[in-house]
């Protein structure tokens, strides 16, 4: 067997997108791309083989990830399925479909995964109600209905920060690629089975707003704080709950005041209040058409948190540069449902780019740090408000443009030609937080790593879908903004990255590519459409996932934010509707 291997997306790649193959351990000098529909004829008993209908030289890199051969066949734009062949070696790839529709199923299975995490009271063929009893408030110990909303991390679940987020996603689907489905049985039905998820994750929302103050409650079941140690903190690289442990991760007896009940956290989570004061301002507009008491309550939670929040601006949250990304989306989605002004955009804006830094081209955590922002869920946020702005209030904003585009230049494509797969890098350091382990120079005064560190003293070592899907959905929003390919084209990159096109030839998404990590899902198991939270490092900064099914938590949990986030870059790049002459077999009709 040869020992060169070779990379590609198992999905496929859109008719006129950029095509991109990698190969590990490169010798041969060719490639070639067969078209699967066209056998050469063999001998009886022979090997089969197919027609090659491109060739070209292989492009060698030498990157500081090893060395690589990278075979591109953008050329190749007819639909059908393929697969890329070394004539050398006789090395081959996974097959591959091109085509327009080639993502088309992926949408409809993220949304049947998230439908299979609803808790409450739901049941499906694989699972009964779920947590009719959460749950008691951590205050003061009161029944507080939190029944509903979805699970997440491949556990019983619901973090208001994020597990919320495909309601967002959900929306976007519906206001970018509609793709009609009436299939789930809820009462009141709507036209689309996009309409009625969201509602079921809007319907906990609503649950979850503090009547006195308009706070929105941090979550359901996070568990207890029994693992903290002295050094340890909440937050860490912009991601909350960082010492909770598993306490309440259980399934309940379903029966109120038995003692079983599980905690409703009541602290205040500055990214909470905005994610989900975005999901509320979207949905009031978009439901206005369809429910108007859906509509109302968007709208009463709405005005009562973004109200809570306008006192919490001192607080130290409100400095984080992941948290004025979110207010400024928060305001732009008020902004555009006529419930913000202007002058509270402009004013998040300005918020915003104060952390921006020009030499780095990029942001800081905080306006007055020196730490570049990194984020294990939110990393590509600033560009995902600024995208927002454009589209929503300026789309000529000569001083927006020019910061995505010194982004562009000083940050994202630095970092993205670090590695043959195009994919970001975690993130760039100016003071190493760990010792013992491998950060990478980038230019003079700043270094980088591949994937998070391992010695912290958090303990939190992440696999980073939640990253990579962030980014997919920034470069693909502002690619749309800025008409700029080069952008669109890293935006699949990362997505590609995450679908098979990585050393280990595996898709993070169950059910989807020809190799899948065994899920991190003990309560539900392993679900088609579920997106695993994936590679993670090591010291070497190399990147890494457990294929050996030791159920690692931190590298196969399944993860809402990087499925949504998905979803979100999908409804930029992929097309509305599907052109005959995008399909397969269109060329022999």
């Amino acid at each position: 067997m040869s020992t060169e291997q070779i990379a590609v997306c198992h999905v496929g790649f859109l008719c006129q997108a950029r095509k991109i193959a990698v190969i590990r351990n490169p010798q041969s000098q060719t490639f070639e791309v067969q078209n699967m529909a066209y056998n050469v004829e063999t001998a009886m008993g022979g090997e089969e083989t197919f027609k090659a209908i491109y060739s070209a030289p292989i492009e060698m890199q030498h990157t500081v990830l090893g060395d690589y051969g990278v075979c591109d066949f953008s050329e190749v734009t007819q639909p059908g399925i393929y697969r890329v062949v070394l004539p050398q070696s006789n090395a081959y790839s996974y097959q591959f479909t091109i085509s327009d529709g080639a993502f088309a199923r992926l949408p409809f299975l993220f949304l049947d995964f998230i439908h299979e995490l609803r808790s409450g009271f739901f049941t499906s063929d694989l699972h009964a109600p779920l947590h009719l009893d959460d749950g008691v408030r951590s205050d003061t110990g009161e029944r507080w209905d939190a029944v509903g909303g979805w699970y997440d991390a491949g556990d019983m679940r619901k973090w208001m920060g994020h597990s919320t987020l495909p309601a967002l996603a959900f929306m976007d689907i519906q206001d970018r690629l509609t793709l009609p489905r009436h299939t789930y049985n809820d009462q009141p039905a709507y036209d689309s089975d996009w309409l009625t998820e969201t509602a079921w994750g809007l319907r906990l929302i609503f649950k979850m707003q503090d009547p006195e103050t308009g706070m929105i409650f941090e979550d359901v079941g996070g568990g207890s704080t029994a693992r903290k140690t002295d050094e340890m903190t909440w937050w860490y690289e912009n991601h909350a709950g960082c010492y909770a442990d598993n306490a309440d991760n259980r399934i309940t007896d379903n029966v109120r005041g038995s003692g079983d009940e599980r905690t409703v956290r009541v602290h205040f989570n500055a990214i909470a209040q905005y994610t989900n004061i975005a999901i509320t301002a979207r949905a009031y507009a978009l439901y206005a058409q369809f429910d108007a008491q859906i509509a109302a309550e968007c709208y009463t939670f709405n005005e009562r948190c973004w109200a809570f929040c306008e006192t919490k601006r001192d607080d130290e949250s409100h400095y984080w540069t992941s948290v004025k990304a979110w207010r400024l989306c928060a305001a732009l989605e008020r902004y555009r449902a006529g419930l913000s002004t202007r002058h509270e955009v402009d004013d998040a804006l300005e918020s915003l780019l104060a952390n921006f830094d020009a030499d780095l081209g990029f942001w800081t955590q905080r306006a007055e740090r020196d730490d570049p922002y990194r984020g294990i869920l939110h990393s590509a946020q600033p560009i995902i408000a600024l995208a927002k702005y454009l589209d929503f209030v300026d789309s000529k904003s000569e001083r927006v443009i020019a910061i995505l585009n010194a982004c562009k230049a000083r940050y994202i494509v630095p970092l993205t030609n670090t590695n043959p797969y195009q994919f970001m890098p975690y993130g760039t350091y100016r003071t190493l937080p760990t010792d013992g382990e491998l950060y990478r120079p980038l230019r003079e005064g700043l270094s980088f790593r591949f994937v998070m560190p391992v010695n912290h003293f958090q303990k939190i070592n992440h696999g980073l879908s939640g990253h990579w899907m962030s980014w997919a959905h920034a470069l693909a929003y502002a690619g749309r903004m800025l008409d700029d390919s080069d952008l669109t084209d890293l935006s699949w990159a990362q997505i590609h990255w995450l679908l098979g096109n990585n050393d280990v030839d595996v898709s993070m998404v169950s059910g989807v590519g020809y190799v899948n990590p065994m899920p991190h899902s003990r309560f539900l198991g392993t679900v088609i459409g579920g997106f695993c939270n994936g590679f993670r490092g090591t010291a070497d900064d190399i990147p890494t996932i457990d294929m050996a099914r030791k159920a690692e938590w931190n590298s196969t949990e399944y993860w809402n934010v990087p499925l949504s986030n998905c979803l979100m870059a999908l409804s930029w790049l992929l097309p509305a509707k599907v052109k005959p002459s995008g399909k397969i077999g269109f060329a022999n009709k």
